[in-house]
């Protein structure tokens, strides 16, 4: 019997599953599964275990309620310093940092124009000294022979001033009164001339009317050549040339008498003008030599009888004088900053060649002090003034705190302050004042407080921040607990007492409440133990009430603003 064998088909060769990389993140993913479920029992399923009581024990003790507040340390005192007067900077003898003393020249201005101004003041009042001087010497014999004199020449010179205009007028009058005369003289003569010229003219043509007629009635006519008619008309012929010949005359003395009538009265015209200017000038002439006699008389009066009243107003422009020169000198001494008081140049506005402003800004005083209260700008020192000077021999801490913390500041209350640039200072100090009135920024209110501080260290320098701890209430020597032991449960304060094993909640009278303890005046002894909240390391907030929970609760003093 034949055996069969069956011979299998090769097998295909699996891949494998787990390659390298997805074998390890599947290990990855069931670790994290496994540590999951272990949070998860220790989480939900685990019994919290029993925390230790937190006991407290009741003692005697200090109380301390404070408030706190940031602000800036300011020198004791700061002043602006400018120029009165406007003008241009020649020098600039400080630089910032320097030490300067009271007096010490700080800069100057260009004085040009002041000096020159007080140059023409000063000789003003030379003169007006001399002035007096002169008035104050008594006059000699001869400067009175000469005043004298004076006078005698001005009414001498005014007597003839009026005898030459006078016989000047007199004179234009006489002249005046001539050529009057002579233009009445000129009129008849003409008129005369005139009426003999017209009379002849009138005489020829009544002969030649004659002869006209006797030619007719000797029966002529214009062809006639007999004796008697050519006689006739010879005549006629000689009539007629003699009426044209005085006609003719007539004409010509009409004109020339007519031009000699016109020149005399333009003669007149002339003579009376001349009367009118002389009569003019000559009553100016004699003014003017009038108010010389009144000059000359004033001038002998006053300084010969009129003394004391010169002396006074020589006085006078004295006094006026030496007043501009106070002025000037003071407008020149402007032009000279100099220190009002010694201290620290903290900043300095200006370079030589520009020009310097007058006036400046004004130093906002902190309450009760002369330090300077803070800006409210980036920079410590008063940008409106040419140079500021401070005092650095001591410091001021200017807080500003918040309307809730002002109330409850009073003066001489005790003070910590602590500064960021200088860690690990502490210098103990006081409040000196609260200001009076708010400040609001941003509407919020607060109050700017000024305090003193008790000594000095070389690091503290102006404008540092300043950090500072206010006891505003105190009580010593009382029962104390720490403020967790306190709670509030419907509104009434309670504490945990531990005594004999067992936790019995007590009622009890709160007083002061400080930062970290609280005044027990009444419910506890000296000696008791009381229970603290428990600490929590998870994040989930107890239960029950606390200090700051619930209506009704204790007064609570927090410290800071």
């Amino acid at each position: 019997m034949r055996q069969t064998i069956i011979k299998s088909l090769p097998r295909p060769v699996p891949r494998p599953f787990l390659t390298g990389t997805r074998a390890w993140v599947i290990a990855l993913g069931l670790l994290a599964l496994l540590l999951l479920a272990l949070i998860g029992r220790d989480t939900f399923l685990a019994k919290p275990a029993a925390a230790p009581l937190r006991l407290a024990t009741v003692s005697r003790g200090t109380v301390k309620a404070q408030v706190s507040g940031t602000g800036s340390l300011v020198p004791a005192g700061q002043e602006n310093v400018n120029f009165r007067v406007a003008g241009q900077l020649t020098e600039i003898d400080v630089k910032v940092g320097d030490r300067v003393t009271a007096g010490q020249v700080l800069g100057r201005l260009d004085s040009t124009n002041q000096q020159a101004t007080l140059n023409q003041a000063s000789a003003s009042l030379a003169s007006a000294q001399a002035s007096l001087q002169a008035a104050l010497t008594p006059l000699t014999a001869a400067q009175v022979a000469q005043l004298q004199h004076a006078l005698s020449a001005a009414q001498q010179n005014y007597t003839d001033t009026v005898n030459s205009v006078g016989w000047q007028n007199q004179m234009d009058a006489t002249t005046v009164q001539t050529d009057q005369q002579s233009y009445a003289d000129t009129v008849a003569s003409v008129n005369a001339q005139n009426q003999v010229d017209a009379t002849a003219v009138q005489n020829d043509a009544n002969q030649l009317s004659s002869d006209q007629a006797r030619l007719t009635t000797d029966g002529c006519t214009s062809g006639s050549t007999t004796g008697p008619c050519l006689t006739d008309q010879s005549t006629i012929t000689r009539d007629q040339a003699q009426l044209a010949s005085d006609t003719s005359r007539q004409h010509f003395d009409e004109l020339s008498g007519q031009a000699r009538v016109n020149q005399a009265a333009a003669q007149v015209t002339a003579a009376q003008q001349r009367l009118a200017s002389d009569q003019a000038s000559g009553q100016a002439r004699i003014n003017q030599a009038t108010a010389q006699v009144t000059s000359a008389q004033d001038n002998l009066t006053v300084q010969t009888q009129a003394r004391p009243n010169t002396i006074a107003s020589a006085r006078a422009q004295v006094a006026s004088a030496q007043a501009q020169v106070l002025a000037a000198q003071l407008a020149l001494n402007e032009t000279t900053l100099t220190a009002p008081t010694g201290g620290v140049v903290a900043s300095i506005n200006g370079q030589v060649g520009e020009t310097a402003p007058s006036g400046g800004g004004a130093t906002a005083q902190a309450p009760g002090s002369t330090a300077p209260q803070p800006s409210t700008g980036t920079s410590s020192a008063a940008s409106g003034a040419f140079m500021v000077l401070t005092d650095t021999s001591n410091f001021q801490a200017v807080i500003p705190f918040a309307e809730t913390d002002g109330a409850r500041l009073q003066p001489d209350q005790e003070a910590s302050l602590t500064f960021d640039a200088v860690p690990g200072l502490t210098i103990s100090g006081h409040l000196l004042r609260v200001g009076p009135t708010a400040t609001v920024a941003s509407s919020v209110v607060t109050y700017y407080a000024s305090f003193v501080l008790n000594h000095l260290d070389p690091r503290l320098k102006t404008g540092m921040t300043a950090n500072v701890t206010v006891t505003v209430a105190q009580a010593s020597n009382v029962l104390v607990v720490p403020n967790a032991a306190v709670q509030t449960v419907n509104g009434t304060p309670t504490v945990t007492v531990y005594a004999g094993g067992q936790q019995v909640s007590t009622e009890v009278e709160p007083g002061l409440a400080g930062d970290t303890t609280t005044e027990i005046k009444a419910g506890l002894k000296e000696g008791d133990r009381v229970v603290l909240p428990t600490l929590r390391l998870s994040g989930t907030p107890r239960s029950g009430s606390g200090r700051s929970g619930g209506s009704g609760g204790i007064p609570v003093f927090r410290a800071g603003g």
